[in-house]
């Protein structure tokens, strides 16, 4: 989308002992935003008092995106206690910016669309008609439309309730606070809650559930899903999904299709459900589930899946006879020769010495896989597999 330059102008009444003057604050449009600071919103000399707008202690940005604006009322019936969200909508993609539910009502403090001039590139906002308490700040929420190309976009909104469209391409939309309309167009499009500050609920087939960031957020054409760097839980669909959990000990359920689940760092637990996932634990001390399919279990570091219990994963379904592999392939197997080495399978036998045996112990109704990749006889990798107690070399990618 593109932006326009020009001035923003915003109008406060400031009072004097004898008469009320209102005091401009115009500020430049740079190419992405326009910010006003507190010191633009105090002019020098002027303390705002009781009956005016004391407004201290934030930023507001607004962004300009071109010269031609339209408002429209508020919805009848609305009050002080409610919040209502500046929404800029690209008519046409190119002629013009209309701004919905336009009176900003919040704290007993608001302007209505009357108060709002626009001239040319100027957009002027006047406060000075109102006669509330004093309060300690205004917020402004904005909403915008972001517009992607066909090729792979990073899209990013805002605080208030943003309309991302990727259009064609495998784009990556982050929609911010707010409840977002998140429209991923054709390709593999991703939902991403990176930049969240708190763990989070993201479902791309019961949107109702989101919590977080993703609350109130509405996807459309979004195939992945992108957790933050805490405890999230993402739930995918019946399409090809790639589920990423980041950071935290994260949930992470793909349904129905071949999905690819990625728990990153943390104790995660991983459900692929149906169809032939990828399951990638990473980090942690995971639980990983497979579900119907032939599902392929990934481990590129002996990190992934520690000699100790403490960060030890337990996959709970592995079916080699139904399909399912381990994929030891990344792992170099014998640290002592250069390159990256495959592993030996022997079975149940005892360590022998030699860089880069895979064996297994049955212990109870479970297996309990060890790989020696240094050749001190010491097991520098382990996985538990649950309900299994026979392994073949067949099973793995070594």
């Amino acid at each position: 989308m593109s932006m326009i330059g020009g001035n923003v102008k915003l109008e406060l009444l400031y009072p004097t002992v004898n008469e009320a003057a209102i005091y401009p604050v115009v500020k430049p449009v740079s190419d992405t935003a326009v910010e006003f600071t507190p010191e633009d919103l105090h002019p020098t000399g002027r303390s705002p008092v009781a009956v005016t707008h004391d407004i201290t202690g934030s930023t507001y940005t607004f962004t300009v995106v071109d010269k031609n604006f339209w408002f429209f009322d508020a919805p009848s019936g609305a009050k002080a206690a409610n919040t209502y969200v500046l929404t800029f909508d690209a008519l046409g993609g190119t002629s013009g910016i209309s701004l919905l539910n336009a009176d900003i009502l919040k704290n007993d403090m608001g302007f209505r669309a009357s108060d709002i001039t626009a001239t040319g590139n100027q957009l002027s906002i006047n406060l000075s008609g109102h006669a509330h308490a004093s309060q300690s700040q205004l917020g402004l929420q904005l909403g915008f439309l972001v517009q992607g190309t066909g090729n792979a976009d990073a899209l990013s909104g805002m605080e208030g309730r943003d309309r991302l469209e990727g259009g064609a391409g495998n784009d990556r939309l982050t929609g911010g606070a707010g409840a977002d309309q998140l429209i991923g167009g054709t390709g593999s499009d991703t939902a991403s809650y990176a930049t969240a500050a708190s763990g989070l609920i993201a479902d791309l087939t019961k949107s109702a559930n989101n919590t977080g960031d993703a609350a109130g957020d509405s996807f459309d054409s979004i195939e992945n899903l992108e957790g933050s760097a805490f405890a999230d839980r993402l739930t995918g669909s019946a399409e090809k999904n790639i589920l990423t959990g980041g950071a935290g000990d994260d949930t992470l359920f793909g349904l129905a299709g071949n999905d690819s689940l990625y728990g990153g760092d943390g104790n995660d637990s991983l459900d692929g459900g149906a169809g032939n996932d990828r399951i990638f634990g990473e980090l942690g001390k995971d639980i990983l589930t497979g579900g119907a399919g032939k599902d392929i279990f990934f481990f590129k570091t002996i990190g992934d899946s520690t000699a100790t219990a403490a960060g030890r994963d337990t996959i709970t379904d592995f079916s080699g006879k139904g399909g399912d592999k381990i994929h030891l392939a990344f792992i170099d197997a014998d640290t002592t020769r250069a390159g990256n080495q495959a592993f030996d399978f022997i079975g149940t036998k005892n360590f022998t010495g030699d860089a880069g045996e895979l064996r297994y112990k049955k212990l109870g109704g479970d297996v309990y896989i060890y790989a020696d990749v240094d050749g001190d006889k010491k097991a520098d990798f382990s996985l538990h597999l649950d309900g299994v107690t026979e392994l073949q070399k067949g099973y793995f990618f070594l």
